[in-house]
Parts: C-alpha cells; structure tokens; sequence
C-alpha cells in the first residue's frame, strides 16, 4: 500500500498533512507517534473509512476508491480499537464476520465456518469462549476477538489500531507474532502502537507520525534513535541493549 501526499480534515480542522507512506509486502510496519498525531485517522484513510481530502491511496498499483468493498476487504482486513456495535453478538458471530467477503449472495456461513471461528478463538487464547456475549468479554478479550475476526478474514494486508491495549504481556507478545508472522509469509501489516519497546522487538519498519506529519520513516536501526524519539515526544529519550535488543526509556529528571 502507498499513501502519497495524503491529506485529512475532520471537522474542517486538518488532521494529516501530505503523508506519503509506503507499506511494503513481507513486513510489519509500526507507527508511533503521541495522542493526537492522526495515527487512527492515518488508518482510517488507508481503508476509506476517512476520506483522503487531497492526495492519494493505492493498493496493488490501483486507486482506494476503485476497489469495491468486498474486494478491498478481501484484500485489507482490520482490527479496531473498540469492537462497535456488536452488543447481543457472541464471540464466534463476530470473528464468522471475517468470512463475509468470502460467502455467496446469500452470505451464509457453514459448520466449517463456525468451526474455523472457534480454532481462531483458541488460536488468540480465547477456547471455549465462542458463545459469550461479547459485552461480556473484558476489553483485552474483546481485542482479541477482533483480531480473530482479523484472520478469519485472510486477507493479504491487515491494519491493527493500537491491538495490545489492555493486554497482558503474554498476549502482546503472541498477537505482534503472529502478525508479523502474516507479513513475513507473503502478506503486510500496519500497527499502531505506543509502547516503543513492542515497536522495537517486533517492527520491521516504523513510521514516526507528529501532528499530523512524518517525523521519519524506515528500519528500526534507522528510526528508533534516542534523538528522533525525544523529537517525537518532547522528552529526552535513552537506549540501552539487552541479549542483543534495543530498550528505550524516557530519562528521568
């Protein structure tokens, strides 16, 4: 996917400034950046739920907006920050909706289907959980529901809207493996994180995005330097290497 001279208002205040982007098959790119940089709208814009006002998105050589919806997510699947309106769903209900681009006119899923959403709930650390509500599932639970919806999808390229928030550590690492697992098998995907520590154990590019512009772009040897850090969030940034990874820390007064 590549974004070039993006731009993006919400509310007639703009939000991103001429972004030009490239997300690359065969790798996992991370984009970091403070609350308020345009980060979820960048997203967003790559799945056309948020017009581009100027400048352009293309997937595979061609135009966001000559892709149909079905086509575009067979291509593109997406794990939001919140689940939306799912309230009287069960969990196994909302990961058979990855499916739908790939059902008939009648959209109708099958047993294998059904059985297909519970292996992907056990995958995510969620067995035997299919048939709960998913207003009754914690906010970490139902972020893995939604990455479950993700895969059921299997699409090529998967956007992740900050996907560890409200994880634990052991679900942090096994969700950022296996989409990066999904990128280095052919496929590519976008996440946008916060904690700078996940971003350089598992990145293989990093987009630094603040207010609304590209700070820099690149390897994680390129971009996660403690000076382009501290430019990012206005406060002094240290480095330090532990078995052979790279630890970032805000310094202490």
């Amino acid at each position: 996917m590549v974004l070039e001279g993006v731009s993006a208002w919400h509310g007639g205040v703009q939000v991103l400034h001429g972004i030009s982007a490239a997300f690359r098959p065969g790798r996992l790119s991370v984009v970091l950046g403070p609350n308020g940089a345009g980060k979820s709208t960048l997203l967003r814009v790559c799945l056309g739920l948020h017009p581009a006002g100027a400048g352009e998105v293309r997937l595979l050589g061609r135009p966001l907006q000559a892709w149909g919806r079905a086509a575009l997510a067979r291509q593109v699947a997406w794990v939001p920050q919140r689940p939306g309106a799912a309230e009287g769903y069960t969990a196994r209900e909302l990961v058979l909706m990855g499916r739908t681009p790939h059902l008939g006119l009648l959209g109708l899923t099958g047993p294998s289907d059904a059985a297909r959403a519970d292996a992907l709930l056990a995958e995510v650390g969620l067995s035997g959980m299919g048939d709960r509500p998913v207003e009754a599932l914690s906010g970490g639970e139902q972020r893995l529901v939604l990455f479950a919806r993700a895969l059921a999808q299997q699409a090529s390229g998967v956007l992740l809207d900050e996907p560890t928030a409200f994880l634990d550590v052991r679900h942090q690492v096994a969700l950022l493996e296996r989409a990066r697992g999904l990128s280095r098998s052919g496929g590519w995907g976008v996440a946008v994180l916060h904690d700078v520590n996940l971003a350089a154990a598992f990145a293989d590019d990093v987009l630094l995005l603040r207010g609304g512009r590209v700070l820099a772009q690149g390897s994680v040897a390129e971009v996660l330097t403690p000076a382009l850090l501290g430019d990012l969030y206005g406060v002094p940034v240290v480095r330090a290497q532990a078995d052979g990874q790279w630890l970032f820390a805000a310094k202490a007064g």
